[in-house]
């Protein structure tokens, strides 16, 4: 599922979703139907009904082109699809990595590793910015779930007529220029080069479309 990024919308694939999640989790030693059920619990419903899940195949890619930065690479994959979910919801990310961390002890993934899983899939992309020398797994992360804001502009208005569905506080226009304020949107070097550049330019413009709508 990660094997290279995506420029195009693609259709939606819950067993595609699926199969990734049950690869990962079975490695770190979840059993199959254990690990299922915390991963249906986290989609809040049949993931067939998960439809607008913009950016993951690129946030999937990064995960992996990233994970020699990362001191638990095994977390990645599984903390970014449990981000993933909590995002299609409407939610910035899931409130509780105590729980997440519970959840995935329970179907069998080591303490240490179901703790960090938890705390990883609940970063907030819009008041958090791990950097990567003090959390590595953290930055990984982020750049891993920022990935989407990189993509061609077709593909860019694609993802907004999704955000602004969920986007029912009208804070989108907050969370832009915070994005924009900071000296840089990624911590990695290898985003940066990539990345950078195109990000800014996407939430330039958007940042200007939400101004013209008085969206603020």
């Amino acid at each position: 599922m990660a094997s290279r990024p995506r420029g195009e919308d693609l259709p939606f694939d819950p067993a595609r979703l699926e199969r990734a999640w049950m690869t990962a989790t079975t490695r770190l030693g979840a059993a199959t139907e254990a690990a299922s059920r915390v991963l249906h619990a986290a989609a809040d419903g049949p993931l067939a009904d998960r439809t607008e899940l913009a950016g993951l195949e690129d946030a999937l890619h990064w995960c992996a082109r990233l994970d020699h930065r990362a001191d638990e690479p095994a977390a990645l994959l599984p903390a970014v699809i449990l981000a993933a979910l909590a995002e299609e919801a409407g939610q910035a990310s899931r409130s509780d990595p105590n729980q997440i961390g519970s959840e995935l002890r329970g179907a069998g993934v080591p303490a240490a590793v179901a703790q960090l899983i938890g705390r990883l899939s609940c970063l907030d992309c819009n008041t958090e910015r791990p950097l990567l020398d003090a959390d590595p797994d953290g930055a990984v992360v982020m750049d891993a779930r920022l990935a989407v804001l990189a993509r061609p502009p077709d593909a860019y208005r694609s993802y907004l007529r999704a955000v602004s569905r969920r986007d029912t506080s009208g804070r989108r226009w907050a969370q832009v220029r915070g994005l924009l304020d900071r000296d840089a949107v990624y911590a990695t070097p290898e985003c940066r080069v990539s990345l950078e550049g195109r990000a800014r330019y996407n939430l330039a413009f958007e940042s200007s479309e939400l101004r013209e709508a008085s969206q603020v």
